[in-house]
Formats: C-alpha cells, sequence, structure tokens
C-alpha cells in the first residue's frame, strides 16, 4: 500500500532518517476517551462475525480541528446513554450469534465449557491488556450469579454490557512505567504503547500481533515498534484510520451542509422537490466522499507527498461530479469503489460509489482544492466566499487562523440582489477599504480571491455577472509570499511551502496525541517538521517518524 518506503528499511534494522530523534521530548498524556468512530471501529474489530449494526452518538464537539481533544473528555448523560444503548445492542446480536462468535452455544456447553473461556480472553482484548486477578474474579462472579439467577446467555449479554461500558474500554489511560514516579519522565507500559499506535494508524484497538508484541515487552524496542507501525500503515485498516484523518482535518462533514439556490444552478428544471433530493441526496454525498479517495489513492497508491495532494491533476470521480468538472467522464478505468456514511437531513445513510480516475484541465484546476466538495462547502447559496475559501487555507493548510471580526462589520451586497452590476470581488472589497477589517482580510482574501473562477457548485467560470474574472490574489506571511494569478498557481506555491509542510505536520501532531501543541512539544514538533521536510512532504513517513518518536512512547512528568 505504500508507495515509497524511502529509508525506512525497517528490516535491516536502519531506525529512520532525518533529524536525530534522541531529544523529541516528552508527552504530558491527558486522558483520552474513544470518539464514535474509535468506539464502532473497536467494537467492528472484537466482533468481525457480526455486522454492525447502526449506533448513534451525540455530536462531538472538535477542538483544534479534531474531536478526540481531550478537552472534550466529559461524559454528558447523552453520551452515557448513548454507550449504553450501544453496548446493550451489541452484548444482545452476539447472545443470538453465539456460535458464530464463541464456537459453541452458552445453554448446551454451559457457563464454564464455553462463556468463561471465552469471555476472559475477550475481556483482554477489549480492555487492551491482561486483567489483574481480581478484576477477572469480580467479573466471573457476576457471571455466575446471572446465569444462576436467568440462564448462561443472559449472563454472557449482561457481562459483555460490563466490559463495552466499563472505563477500560472507554478510555485510553496511561500511566507509564510502574517503577517511575508520576513526577519523573516515563515510558509508556508495552500495552499503552500497543494502544497508543493502533489508534493513531488505525482507529481502533491493536490487533493479536500487536498484543503479542506487548505482552513480551518486545514493542518497547524502538526497531520492533518502527516494524509494527510500518505493519499497520500496510494493513487495509490504515486506509480507515487515515480516513478519520483526513474528514476532521479538511472538515469534510461541512460539505452537504450549506443551502443552494436551486433556480439559480439548475434551471432547465422546474420541479424544486426532485432538484433538491437530487442536490442533497445524489450530488452532495458523492462531493462528501470524493475527497477521502482523493486522498486515500495519493497517499496509499500515488507518491504519497503533500505536493501531489496540492497539485495533482488526476482524480477518482463519478459522471455526476465529471459534469461540474465539465470534463470528459469514461468508466473504462478500475473504480475504486469507496464506501463511506453520510449524514442527510439528520438521518446517517451508507454509501457505496464506484470513483474512476480521470484526469482535470491542469489550467483550471488541480488538488485537493480544486474538488467540488471543498468549492461548494465554503460557499454562499448564490455567491462563492472568498472569505470562506480564504479562512480554510489559512486554518487548515497555514495554521495560520484569523482572529475574531470586528463587531462593526460592514455590510456586504445583498446576495438577493443579483441584478446589481457588480462582480463578486467587487461585492467583496469593502471588507478592504474598511481599516478595521483590512488587516485580517489582506490575508484571508488574498489566498480567497484566486477561487474565483469557481461558482458555489464548483464549476469553473472565466465571467462572472458578464465581467471578466479577476481571480489573482496574494500570499501573506508565509515563505512563498507574493502575488498568485489564480487557484492553479496558488495550489502550486503552496506546494513548495515550509509554512505548509510545517502545518501538516502540526496537524497531525494534534490528531495523533489527542490535543494541541505546548511550549513544551517544540522539540517533538521541530523533530516531524524537519523530517517531513526533508522527506519531500512524504505523509506515511511523517505518520511513521510520529509513531516511532520519543515523545509517542514517553510520558512527561507531572509537576
Amino acid at each position: 500500500m505504500i508507495a515509497r518506503l524511502s529509508c525506512w528499511i525497517a528490516l535491516l534494522g536502519v531506525l529512520g532518517c532525518g533529524p536525530d530523534p534522541a531529544n523529541t521530548g516528552t508527552d504530558p498524556a491527558p486522558l483520552k476517551r474513544l470518539t464514535s468512530i474509535q468506539f464502532e471501529n473497536s467494537l467492528a474489530d472484537l466482533f468481525p462475525e457480526i455486522q454492525m449494526p447502526t449506533l448513534h452518538f451525540p455530536n462531538s464537539l472538535a477542538i483544534g480541528g479534531f474531536d478526540n481533544n481531550t478537552s472534550t473528555n466529559t461524559a454528558s448523560a447523552s453520551l452515557v446513554e448513548a454507550y449504553h444503548q450501544a453496548a446493550e445492542k451489541m452484548a444482545s446480536l452476539v447472545a443470538s450469534e453465539a456460535e458464530a462468535v464463541l464456537g459453541c452455544l452458552p445453554e448446551e456447553s454451559g457457563l464454564s465449557g464455553c462463556v468463561l473461556p471465552w469471555l476472559e480472553e475477550f475481556a483482554a482484548r477489549a480492555w487492551r491488556r491482561p486483567l489483574t486477578e481480581s478484576e477477572w474474579s469480580k467479573i466471573e462472579q457476576a457471571t455466575q450469579q446471572w446465569s444462576e439467577a436467568s440462564e448462561p446467555s443472559i449472563a454472557l449479554q449482561l457481562s459483555l454490557q460490563y466490559l463495552l461500558q466499563s472505563p477500560d474500554f472507554i478510555y485510553l489511560p496511561e500511566m507509564g512505567d510502574p517503577a517511575r514516579e508520576a513526577s519523573e519522565d516515563r515510558s509508556l507500559t508495552a500495552w499503552e504503547l500497543a494502544s497508543r499506535l493502533s489508534y493513531f494508524l488505525w482507529s481502533s484497538l491493536p490487533d493479536s500481533a500487536l498484543f503479542d508484541a506487548a505482552a513480551d515487552g518486545s514493542l518497547l524496542e524502538e526497531d520492533v515498534l518502527r516494524e509494527h507501525a510500518i505493519r499497520l500503515l500496510r494493513d487495509p485498516k490504515a486506509k480507515r484510520g487515515l480516513k478519520n484523518f483526513t474528514r476532521q482535518w479538511l472538515d469534510l462533514d461541512k460539505i452537504g451542509t450549506n443551502a443552494l439556490d436551486l433556480e439559480l444552478y439548475f434551471p432547465e428544471n422546474d420541479d424544486e422537490e426532485e432538484v433538491s433530493d437530487y442536490l442533497h441526496q445524489v450530488l452532495q454525498p458523492i462531493m462528501r466522499l470524493e475527497p477521502e479517495v482523493f486522498v486515500d489513492q495519493i497517499v496509499f497508491h500515488q507518491t504519497g507527498t503533500l505536493a501531489e495532494l496540492l497539485t495533482s491533476q488526476q482524480v477518482w470521480t463519478t459522471h455526476q461530479l465529471a459534469e461540474i468538472y465539465d470534463a470528459d467522464f469514461s468508466d473504462s478505468g478500475t473504480p475504486v469503489n469507496w464506501a463511506g456514511k453520510v449524514f442527510i437531513e439528520g438521518f446517517e445513510i451508507e454509501y457505496e460509489v464506484p470513483y474512476y480516475p480521470m484526469d482535470w484541465n491542469p489550467d483550471e484546476r488541480v488538488g485537493l482544492l480544486g474538488l467540488s466538495g471543498f468549492l461548494h462547502s465554503h460557499s454562499k447559496p448564490v455567491f462563492p466566499s472568498p472569505v470562506l475559501r480564504g479562512v480554510f487555507v489559512l486554518e487548515r493548510l497555514l495554521c495560520q487562523p484569523p482572529g475574531a471580526p470586528p463587531e462593526d462589520v460592514p455590510a456586504l451586497e445583498s446576495e438577493e440582489d443579483t441584478a446589481a452590476p457588480l462582480t463578486n470581488r467587487d461585492r467583496y472589497a469593502a471588507h478592504s477599504s474598511n481599516s478595521a477589517c483590512a488587516a485580517c482580510h489582506d490575508r484571508i482574501d488574498g489566498v480567497g480571491f484566486p477561487f474565483e473562477n469557481f461558482d458555489s457548485l464548483g464549476r469553473y467560470r472565466s465571467t462572472d455577472n458578464g465581467y471578466a474574472v479577476d481571480a489573482t490574489g496574494e500570499i501573506i506571511g508565509t515563505d512563498v509570499d507574493g502575488p498568485v494569478d489564480d487557484a492553479v498557481d496558488l495550489a502550486e506555491r503552496l506546494a513548495q511551502s515550509r509554512t505548509v509542510h510545517d502545518c501538516l505536520s502540526t496537524q497531525f501532531f494534534r490528531y495523533a496525541f489527542a490535543r494541541p501543541e505546548e511550549d513544551g512539544d517544540a522539540p517533538a514538533l521541530n523533530f516531524y517538521q524537519d523530517g517531513f521536510w526533508q522527506a519531500d512532504g512524504d505523509i506515511p513517513e511523517l505518520m511513521l517518524n510520529i509513531s516511532t518518536s520519543k515523545a509517542f512512547r514517553r510520558l512527561r512528568g507531572q509537576e
């Protein structure tokens, strides 16, 4: 799956390239909780014999762009109820398919011959560590009591509900080497490291090979850890892990949440209900999944570099999206069949869509910033929004979020006044003419106006309201500052930027460590950024460097 190994060569004992990892800091490791996606993935891997049911969780709050941030660890009443319902549902399914899951029938083989042996092994997998004698004794005793009061299958269900609602399953506690004081820097235990690695790369719990390496302690050896990190990156589950990162980094859940003037963008069809259904049930869902396919293919099947993510003219798309791109569509190539869940009007719907390879006109659009989902979701119903598009570039690609706007922001030209003899660029020019706004909007609009060639649906245009589109802009505050001609020029400049490469390293840090960076993280962050830049922006290598670094393996002493 990984396109380039560059300097990995783990099987030969080489421990990596780039800067010396000896001084890469430690991690304060606040208490982490499984996100809803990690929870569901863990259940799917614990019960591969069962078709996963639909589980419902309250919306999670993303801090710093990611929903695994430890600042959101508060367990609300609705979240606790969601865990309870999920555990009940899974326990009931396991009991109904006990022979497939346990390899025996509880009512026929009895508690000791069937349920308890399986349950003891399952508990260690679910809690991602061996249980103490006292822990297992309590579970065994409770299971026996439940069986005596009812029957073995009911005891199985109640035991599973307990295990799956336990803090030992829902949380990822990291205490480190028990021989060291909490005030001292210390290594993660092998079990803690196994979980940290698998939830970073797979968004799920460790597999049996990782458990074995934790059990014999070999995972604490850097070369063994590196071998396992490479193995995890080569496994198909890495696609699931990267998809979880991509969804949050690129704010993909925003796609489909915005409105569109149907009469303006679909004038050939006057059936508003039919057009609305097409937009919300067909077009926006495939827009939503397209960036996941694109990132997956570039990272795992092409060069794997950030530059290619930003400048590739090859994409994987559908015939509906090809119409938006005004490109010739062919289904003669090998499709990427992609499955994903999309929320539509409050309902979670599973889609499986074939995306076919095709090439864009590289003079019009390239890479991530040319995808219709990004362009459409960062628009207003009538007009595209250089502000929303510019803020996205600043926040997600440059790690330079603009400050909050002043309270007296001047009103823009009314969006409903489509007959006004103004281009969209003229409409937003009011920001720069106001001194209170100009300080921020020079930066925002500088990277937002280059997208003026794209309307609110993401279609390319050369005129706006009868006037030639002016898509020029300017990059400010980076290592590639200067004027840009259009979105293609902007993407190519960003692809060469050390600032952008450092930002993606920072985004991966926030995701891997489930928290924002702190002053004490500077050695580790510099290590990741230097290695990523020296490796020409190789994304799998960045993930590997994080996985094997000192900061990833060690905890910072508590003050």
